[in-house]
C-alpha cells in the first residue's frame, strides 16, 4: 500500500474551464453543462513558443499552470501522461508524405514527438528537472498517476502529473476514438503540509473501475482516457472518504480518498 499527500489540481475539460470552476460543478453534477473549451488558451511560454505548439501541448500546460500559479513547480518531477501524443500534427505529416514534394516542417515534425509537452513545459518553467513522458492506451491516467506517486515517494520530492488527450479524426479514430478534449494535472508529495486530500494506493483486481451517476458526467469520463481522473476529481471535493477504482491493465488500482482542507 503507498501512501501519499495530493496537494493541488489543475484541469481543462468541456465545461469546466479550471480546477476553480469544476469544484462547485462536481459537488453539484446536476448542474454540469458540457460546453466547448476556448479556441485560444493564455499560456506562460514564451509568445514566439506559444505560435509553435499544438493544441494538445497548449491544453496540458493550461492544466498545469494551474498549479504553478500556486506552487513552484520548476524542481519538481514531471509525468506527462498521453494516450495518443499529437494526433493533428501526426495527421498532418502523415498526409504530406503522401503527396510528392511536400515536406514536413520542422514546427509540425517536433511537435510529433510523444515528449513535445514535457519540453515545452520545461522551456516555459526552465525546469532542468527529470521529466517521464507515458502512453499506456485506456489506462494512461492510471499509469501515469502511479509513476508520479512512486517518484514522489521515491525520491521525497514532489512529482507533477499531467494527464492530457485531444479528440482524434477519421482515419486515426478508428482504432481510438476519443471524442471531447481532456487535461488534468495533479501535484503529489510525501508530505502533509497544505495538501487537498491524502491518498492511499493499492491493487484489488475484484474491484470496478468507478463510474458517475450523473449521464453527462459519466459520458464526458468514456470520451478520453484522461477523463477517468474524473471520479477521484469529484471524491476530492467531498467532505467525507472516498474509494475510487481505476482500470490499470488487467488489475484495479484502488484510491482511498480523505480529504484534509476545505477545496
Amino acid at each position: 500500500m503507498l501512501s501519499i499527500y495530493l496537494k493541488a489540481v489543475g484541469l481543462l475539460a468541456p465545461g469546466m474551464p479550471s480546477w476553480d470552476a469544476a469544484r462547485s460543478i462536481l459537488q453539484r453534477p446536476d448542474a454540469y453543462v458540457q460546453t466547448p473549451i476556448k479556441r485560444q488558451l493564455a499560456s506562460i511560454l514564451p509568445p514566439n513558443e506559444n505560435r509553435r505548439t499544438a493544441k494538445v501541448t497548449q491544453m496540458a500546460l493550461y492544466a498545469a499552470q494551474q498549479i504553478a500559479a500556486q506552487y513552484p513547480t520548476a524542481a519538481c518531477q514531471h509525468i506527462f501522461a498521453c494516450c495518443n501524443g499529437d494526433m493533428t500534427t501526426f495527421d498532418q505529416i502523415s498526409r504530406s508524405l503522401a503527396q510528392p514534394n511536400r515536406p514536413v516542417s520542422p514546427t509540425r515534425f517536433h511537435n510529433s514527438v510523444h515528449n513535445a509537452a514535457a519540453g515545452y513545459w520545461s522551456i516555459a518553467t526552465h525546469s532542468q528537472a527529470p521529466s517521464t513522458s507515458i502512453s499506456a492506451g485506456e489506462d494512461s491516467f492510471a499509469v501515469g498517476l502511479l509513476e508520479a506517486v512512486v517518484q514522489a515517494l521515491a525520491e521525497q520530492q514532489d512529482s507533477l502529473l499531467v494527464a492530457y488527450d485531444e479528440p482524434t479524426t477519421l482515419p486515426m479514430s478508428a482504432w481510438s476514438a476519443i471524442t471531447q478534449p481532456f487535461a488534468c494535472a495533479l501535484l503529489f508529495s510525501s508530505q502533509p503540509d497544505e495538501a487537498l486530500a491524502h491518498c492511499t494506493l493499492a491493487f484489488d483486481s475484484a474491484k470496478k473501475p468507478s463510474t458517475l451517476a450523473q449521464a453527462a458526467l459519466e459520458n464526458l469520463r468514456l470520451s478520453n482516457p484522461q477523463a477517468k481522473a474524473l471520479p477521484l476529481l469529484c471524491a476530492l471535493v467531498q467532505s467525507v472518504p472516498q474509494s475510487v477504482v481505476l482500470a490499470h491493465f488487467d488489475r484495479r488500482l484502488c484510491i482511498q480518498v480523505q480529504p484534509m482542507a476545505s477545496i
